[in-house]
């Protein structure tokens, strides 16, 4: 598996079962879905805290944002402090908090939806307890009983907390190698397939007997997809790999593909909390590509806190893209989340948009990949306003950079999407809601979302749970593609260093037009070329720079012929 984490690591808790579970009272006992910290607070595999919620009170008794010091200190300390997402950063709630005794921490998410990642900001590195956050709708069902002292919560590893108890967790399913992937990517089960698989773990005190997996695959309601395992037994702390027959049918209809993982056990399973897990992946006709989630209704993208790495001001974060059928399309625009902490606006801030052809070579056999050989296929700057209003309202929503001239893109190559961040302060967002973490092993020549940082790369991002909030918009090739896919000419050597030789199979009358054009589309050469003795024509292609041309050739008939040029020095 090539996996390398960036500047900015979080915390791996792949073999821990992590909960945040209200034990009383009873009117709301089970666990309760939440977000972590990356690389701040204590590390959630390790903890196992048992206490009372309690608000937290800054200044007035109604400001419960934890943005001063604690007025209440006394009835935090020890307890696991209750408290708001809003105004300051969520570091310097934490420490708020930790200062005034609090043993862990709960923040309620203030906006509709999902709890999202946290950046630890200024402070976060000081803080050393537990921090989560759980969603508005969470919160306000807690609220009461926090607030009637009634609120008990476990917070940790729940390893062993029951006797029968099989689960898993987001990054042990396997699922699709992108969520959004145009129709014409999956037109054969070699380019598009979905590996079907779970890590199956026994977080129970016993042995597990008789655990077997199901996964059932449905579109729009029908059920296209349906194998079990054999039931086997897992001895207490230890975990299987499940693998199902992969989902790979010839062809791919349209619409949200939905995948459900089921644990069944041979003994009544005291958590079963954790013993179902959903993924779902999305062919369109949309044209739109990436690894993270997209509402399929709205098109709208789906996405969380930000990320940056912590020491370099200049960051670069990109997706792979790579299909048997890329010919077939081009790159038109590319979308792209930020946010900035407080004190620092998006006005007159800028993001480099880029695609790259990446042509080091790797296969199964490799262990350790290289970025020497990218040429540069595509660019275009997105300028936020230098109005700090209108850039205020575009934190955190998704923007889209169109290049000048669309993309081509070619068959079976590795090709890299990255934007560019260039201050401090600045991040691009991230979808923490979904994990490629065993998808990974599946796909062994798919890296999902590299990141550049100081001028090293880390193939594996910032780990396979944080999906970076960018989406390729592709339409269907035109013009010079259409030409390329008829042209019958071969030319040689192919790649080549300086001249070409083009073989037209038999003596052509008058002159022949031709245009050289790089992969953005852009006329790099023109020549009128008379002498075509032989049947053949001989191209001095030393002025072309690394990478791959388009030649055309017009005859005088006004017939036309295309075909691809690799440039190698």
């Amino acid at each position: 598996m090539f996996f390398a984490t960036a500047a900015v690591a979080w915390t791996a808790q792949a073999s821990a079962q992590i909960v945040v579970l209200a034990e009383a009272p009873a009117s709301v006992e089970g666990s309760y879905n939440y977000t972590t910290t990356g690389g701040w607070g204590a590390d959630l595999a390790g903890v196992t805290i048992t206490a009372q919620a309690v608000l937290f009170h800054s200044d007035a008794a109604t400001d419960t944002l934890a943005c001063g010091v604690a007025n209440n200190a006394s009835e935090l300390s020890g307890k696991i402090a209750f408290l708001y997402r809003g105004t300051c950063e969520f570091g310097a709630k934490s420490l708020n908090a930790q200062n005034a005794g609090a043993i862990a921490v709960v923040i309620v998410n203030n906006a509709p939806g999902d709890p999202i990642d946290m950046g630890g900001g200024a402070v976060g590195a000081q803080v050393t307890i537990p921090v989560v956050m759980i969603s508005d709708i969470d919160g306000a069902l807690l609220r009461p009983y926090v607030d009637s002292g009634e609120l008990e919560l476990f917070i940790g590893n729940k390893t062993g907390l029951f006797a029968f108890d099989a689960g898993f967790q987001k990054p042990d399913v396997a699922m699709a190698k992108s969520f959004a992937t145009p129709v014409q990517f999956a037109e054969t089960n070699t380019d598009f397939f979905v590996p079907v698989a779970a890590w199956v773990r026994n977080y129970g005190s016993e042995n597990q007997t008789g655990a077997a997996l199901n996964a059932v695959i449905t579109l729009d309601g029908d059920e296209l997809y349906n194998e079990s395992s054999a039931a086997e037994a897992i001895p207490s702390g230890d975990s299987i790999l499940v693998s199902l027959p992969d989902f790979a049918p010839a062809n791919y209809s349209e619409g949200l593909y939905t995948l459900t993982y089921t644990i069944s056990t041979g003994s009544e399973d005291e958590f079963p909390n954790d013993n179902s897990r959903v993924v779902t992946f999305w062919i369109n006709s949309e044209g739109l590509y990436s690894k993270t989630r997209i509402d399929s209704e709205t098109n709208a993208p789906v996405a969380g806190g930000g990320l940056r790495p912590s020491d370099s001001p200049e960051y670069m974060w990109c997706t792979m893209l790579r299909s048997e059928n890329a010919s077939s399309m081009k790159i038109d625009a590319v979308s792209f989340s930020t946010i900035t902490n407080e004190g620092l606006g998006l006005d007159g801030q800028a993001v480099f948009v880029e695609v790259y052809e990446w042509n080091d070579p790797f296969d199964e056999t490799t262990t350790e990949l290289t970025f020497t050989d990218l040429t540069q296929i595509g660019e275009v700057f997105y300028d936020y306003p230098a109005d700090s209003t209108e850039a205020a309202a575009l934190q955190s929503q998704f923007v889209t950079a169109e290049f000048d001239t669309p993309v081509l893109l070619d068959d079976n190559i590795k090709y890299l999407v990255c934007t560019t961040i260039f201050v401090d302060n600045m991040f691009l967002r991230v979808d923490g809601g979904i994990d490629y973490g065993l998808t990974y092993n599946a796909y062994p020549l798919e890296v999902f979302f590299p990141v550049n940082s100081g001028g090293e790369w880390f193939p594996g991002g910032f780990g396979t749970d944080n999906a970076p909030a960018i989406i390729t918009h592709l339409s269907l090739a035109t013009g010079i593609a259409e030409e390329m896919e008829s042209s019958a000419a071969k030319a040689y050597p192919n790649p080549t260093t300086d001249y070409v030789t083009i073989p037209l199979g038999h003596s052509v009358e008058g002159n022949v037009m031709l245009n050289v054009f790089d992969m953005a589309g852009r006329e790099v050469m023109s020549q009128n070329i008379s002498n075509t003795a032989g049947g053949q024509l001989r191209v001095d292609a030393s002025g072309l720079t690394n990478g791959t041309h388009v030649f055309r050739l017009m005859f005088e008939d006004q017939t036309t012929t295309s075909f691809r040029v690799v440039v190698k020095k």
